[in-house]
This record gives structure tokens, C-alpha cells and sequence, in this order.
């Protein structure tokens, strides 16, 4: 049975909508995990600033061995969180050129949902390192902080 000029205009609406919806969301993944980046740059940055501060006031001091090595363990995290963005492109070279135009949509339609759902952990890793290196990076700048305000006294 042949579909209506109606019935394929409503199909290839639905599809625009998913091709719209998955491309929306491999843009948000992707900023998600560039934004981690960023903010863990300068979180590190902040909290070196701080540590730096107190090692040229107040060096020698426990505080600031400890501040050092939370920065250290910080900067790791923040290497492992840059280097955890293997976020999956789509590759529609592998599709064939001598496919219809119909299966050539399909085919990019399922590319594009499984590199989406494939990246969900890749952007759930991010998220875990990033955090974790805010909070030592937070810990960091925060000893640093009481050792420049002990120090002083």
C-alpha cells in the first residue's frame, strides 16, 4: 500500500525531529565536557595562585606541604579530566555511497543515536574527574588560605 503525500510529509517531519533532537544533543555533550575543561583550568589556576602565595609569605610550614600536594594530586585530576574527552563523531564515510538516499538517512540516523548513547559515559566520566578535581583544588586553595591567615598572625 502506497503512503499519501500527507503520511510522507508527517514522516519526514518525525525524522527531521530526531536528526534535530540527536544533533542537539551531541552539541550539548560537547560543551558539557568543554566546559568541564574549562573550569577545571581555572579552579587549578585559582587555587595556585593561593598556594604560591603561601609559599612565598610562609614556606616551611606543614599547611604548606600539604596545600602543595593537594594542588599536585589536583593537577592530575585535572590532566585525567582533558584527557577523558574521547567523545565519538559520528563517521558517515562508512556509509555507502551506492545505498538509496532513504537508507543512506537511516543509517545516519542510527550513527548519530548510537555515538550519542555511546558518549553518555564518556560526558558521565568527565563530570566525575572534573568534580573531583574542584574539590581538591578547593581543598588546595583552602588550606593554603588558613595557612597565609596562621601564618601572618
Amino acid at each position: 500500500m502506497a503512503e499519501t503525500p500527507d503520511e510522507l510529509a508527517r514522516r519526514a517531519a518525525v525524522e527531521a525531529q530526531e536528526q534535530a533532537h540527536a544533533e542537539r544533543i551531541a552539541t550539548r555533550q560537547r560543551s558539557q565536557v568543554d566546559t568541564a575543561k574549562v573550569v577545571v583550568t581555572f579552579a587549578q589556576a585559582i587555587a595556585a595562585t593561593l598556594v604560591g602565595t603561601g609559599l612565598q609569605v610562609t614556606p616551611n610550614l606543614w599547611p604548606d606541604a600539604v596545600a602543595t600536594v593537594l594542588l599536585g594530586f589536583g593537577f592530575l585530576l585535572a590532566l585525567v579530566t582533558v584527557f577523558a574527552d574521547r567523545l565519538i563523531e559520528p563517521d558517515f564515510g562508512a556509509i555507502s555511497p551506492t545505498e538509496t538516499d532513504t537508507s543512506k538517512l537511516k543509517m545516519m540516523q542510527v550513527l548519530i543515536t548510537s555515538c550519542a548513547r555511546s558518549n553518555e559515559a564518556v560526558v558521565g566520566q568527565v563530570k566525575f574527574a572534573a568534580a573531583a578535581c574542584l574539590f581538591v583544588s578547593f581543598l588546595a586553595g583552602l588550606v593554603a588560605a588558613v595557612a597565609l591567615l596562621v601564618g601572618g598572625t
